[in-house]
């Protein structure tokens, strides 16, 4: 579900975070007991799942893209004529009645851009150049990890938080003195309360980087921001 939602946003030139929103959707709707009954037939019947999965994403493109969508689009494109505009139609009312129009908790690419706002204000011009590379970084390897279902299900906050860690981790030692790399993890544990060597931590980071490992992107990324 989530390779089909980074290639339809992808298609369409929209940031992969929607993809993001659309499965935090779904993760709440498919947990939540307001719409029990349909939950267990989404559970049950494969086209029933898909279907949920379509409306989230839709809701997701509404919500936090502003987008006008179009129900032949829907229809059409998205579902390839499976499903009719009244079906797609009325479970989006029900994800919207489970997660009680809450639709607005940030992504885990958000949470990558809020974390690097910690770092010292008076960061070199080539420090801030290791920024962008670090923020740019971080929401790929987001994105990957939103492939892996364990880190799928993972807080956002921690997600970000541990694809921030292991990109700084992989830049050359002329990034960031050790007392800014240090006066961020401080901020990081202060502000929201993340730590870096708590075991959750661990847990989301190593397997971050495992998933790095399957798709080949670690030594890539690594390689690429040691030369910067």
């Amino acid at each position: 579900m989530c390779t089909w939602s980074y290639n339809i946003v992808d298609t369409c030139s929209i940031g992969r975070s929607i993809a993001a929103v659309a499965i935090s959707y779904f993760d709440r709707f498919m947990g939540s007991s307001t719409s029990d009954r349909v939950v267990q037939l989404c559970l049950s019947r494969r086209r029933e799942f898909q279907l949920a999965f379509i409306a989230c994403f839709v809701i997701a493109l509404k919500a936090r893209e502003g987008m006008t969508v179009d129900s032949m689009f829907v229809t059409e494109t998205l579902c390839q004529g499976m499903y009719h505009q009244l079906e797609i139609a009325g479970m989006e009312e029900e994800v919207l009645m489970a997660l009680e129009w809450r639709l607005n908790g940030p992504t885990p690419q958000e949470f990558v851009h809020y974390l690097l706002e910690l770092f010292p204000t008076s960061l070199s011009p080539s420090d801030l150049k290791y920024v962008e590379a670090l923020k740019e970084t971080a929401c790929e390897f987001v994105e990957l990890g939103m492939l892996d279902y364990s880190l799928a299900l993972q807080k956002p906050s921690s997600l970000a938080f541990a694809s921030v860690l292991l990109v700084m981790q992989s830049l050359s030692s002329e990034a960031f003195n050790p007392a800014g790399r240090m006066a961020w993890i401080e901020r990081a544990a202060l502000v929201a309360g993340l730590h870096s060597n708590d075991l959750a931590t661990q847990v989301v980071r190593y397997r971050l980087m495992d998933v790095m490992h399957e798709h080949e992107t670690y030594y890539w990324c690594e390689q690429l921001l040691k030369h910067r």
